[in-house]
């Protein structure tokens, strides 16, 4: 595999880094020495055009895949020297179609985290009543997009790490269900450092810090 497990573990705090950092994909340069960095406890927002390297940025943040050149640091610690099962414990990733299984919706919102109390975060969300559903069927096929969007939300609130990255979390939801999301997702990582990868204007609004890949800004 082109990922090699580290040795040490990834220290929390929330504090990344990216340091020139190039990425190529089937054969095309999707980031060139790409620079940002994002103190801890910031809410950041990922802003382009399909293509530029907005989901490439949270692959290389879970070490999904590593740079080809630069370095991605969090707390200092580049996380190639890390261990991968340390990584993704500080890492949250909730990718914007996540992956459901054939079990029940209490089953998978506790996918990861097996003893957490789901009820709370399933009412935050507006899908309580999914609780009572015994199957969510074959990768969540019984469910709409949006229920299974807020399902995959609701997954990763439950996990507890320093660092939170949602792939477009709004993408199949309305406006008001969007702001609906976006507040509980502020009000409960509030001293967590979050990453949102969005095309959405108004999600990006209500960000500390906003990176603009498709003119390279961060501001």
């Amino acid at each position: 595999p082109e990922v090699m497990d580290g040795a040490g573990e990834c220290p929390g705090g929330g504090d990344l880094e990216l340091e020139e950092v190039s990425v190529s994909q089937e054969g095309r340069r999707v980031l060139e020495k790409f620079s940002a960095r994002i103190p801890a406890g910031t809410f950041c927002a990922v802003m382009g055009e399909s293509g530029v390297g907005k989901s490439t940025i949270a692959d290389l943040l879970a070490r999904l895949i590593d740079p080809e050149a630069g370095a991605v640091r969090l707390g200092g610690v580049d996380v190639r020297e890390c261990g991968l099962a340390s990584v993704r414990r500080e890492v949250v990733l909730v990718e914007q179609t996540p992956f459901l299984l054939h079990a029940s919706v209490r089953e998978n919102l506790r996918f990861g985290n097996p003893g957490a109390a789901v009820e709370e975060v399933a009412r935050e969300l507006g899908i309580a009543d999914l609780l009572e559903r015994d199957a969510a069927g074959e990768r969540g096929q019984a469910l709409s997009a949006g229920e299974r969007q807020r399902i995959g939300i609701a997954r990763g609130l439950l996990r507890a790490g320093s660092v939170y990255v949602f792939d477009e979390p709004t993408a199949a939801l309305d406006e008001v269900t969007e702001a609906m999301v976006m507040r509980v997702i502020r009000e409960r990582l509030r001293g967590k450092t979050v990453m949102v990868i969005t095309h959405r204007a108004k999600v990006a609004a209500m960000a500390d810090q906003v990176i603009d890949l498709g003119e390279r800004v961060v501001s």
